[in-house]
């Protein structure tokens, strides 16, 4: 008979699984490594927060102990020096951080040759003011205290009186008659459609700077910019009589200028008045009482 063969005391008896460690004990070691970590995390950022503040401190205090030293003022336009320097020479030597900027522009803005103005600290001692001037294209005579002044009308319709400009730009600039000037806190409102004139403005000195040499002025009492309004009629005065335009179409109406003016001095006829406002007509009025005749 076979004797039964005894199972022994070799390690193949054993189990060979490990025993795998009880979830909340895998939990709390996962919780104790995150509260660690954050620690480490909070302590960095409070260390370089307190490392960022004592920089700043340090940095900080010399530069608000320095004084203006250097103005830089910079425009666009014609105003002297002496008026852009001199509104803040009172600030130089006086603390940086003590400077008022908003009191520094104000004095810029009470001027009305001025559009728009920037005020910066530049640091570590400079005070610097960058200035937008208003573009004159129009004079006009104002009465202001019972006395006759001679303001500028920009583009945008602003009224202001200016300094610096040259005698002989003042002198081509053609005047502006016929409009309603109101105020208000002060100050002239700005004038309606000042765009439109600019634009037949540009457009004459550009393509018929012949025809444009001899304007001399605007008359606003028939001129109406609101879109639409056929019956506007804007009247320049030129050296050698009146031209009347309508609102649109300023192209096509220097163009019929152009022909009239070199066929009236090509036939040595004087003209007094040219109305171009008629669409695709123009009604010509001679200077010596002749009756008006209709160019096509």
């Amino acid at each position: 008979m076979k004797q039964k063969k005894e199972s022994g005391s070799s390690w193949k008896g054993f189990s060979q699984k490990k025993k795998r460690a009880k979830p909340e004990v895998a939990a709390n070691r996962v919780r104790h490594w995150r509260v660690w970590v954050w620690a480490l995390i909070g302590l960095a950022l409070v260390s370089f927060g307190l490392w960022s503040y004592e920089m700043h401190r340090c940095l900080y205090i010399p530069i608000a102990l320095q004084h203006v030293e250097n103005l830089d003022v910079k425009t666009d336009g014609a105003l002297p020096e002496n008026t852009t320097v001199g509104l803040i020479e009172r600030e130089q030597g006086r603390p940086m951080m003590a400077v008022d900027l908003d009191a520094v522009k104000a004095r810029y803005e009470a001027l009305s040759q001025v559009k728009e103005v920037v005020v910066t600290r530049v640091f570590p001692k400079t005070l610097r003011v960058d200035l937008k001037e208003h573009k004159p294209l129009l004079k006009i005579a104002v009465k202001r205290d019972r006395k006759p002044v001679l303001m500028f009308v920009s583009e945008e319709g602003v009224l202001f009186e200016a300094r610096g400009l040259m005698k002989q730009q003042v002198e081509s600039l053609p005047y502006l008659t016929g409009v309603e000037l109101k105020e208000s806190s002060g100050r002239l409102k700005s004038l309606p459609g000042m765009e439109l004139i600019a634009s037949l403005m540009n457009l004459a000195r550009t393509q018929y700077p012949h025809l444009y040499k001899n304007w001399k002025g605007f008359a606003c009492d028939h001129f109406d910019p609101s879109s639409g309004a056929i019956w506007s009629r804007l009247r320049v005065e030129t050296s050698n009589g009146a031209v009347i335009f309508g609102n649109a179409r300023f192209e096509n109406q220097l163009k019929r200028l152009d022909f009239i003016v070199k066929n009236a001095e090509n036939g040595g006829v004087p003209v007094a008045r040219i109305d171009l406002s008629l669409n695709d007509a123009a009604a010509v009025q001679l200077d010596h009482k002749r009756k008006k005749e209709l160019f096509h």
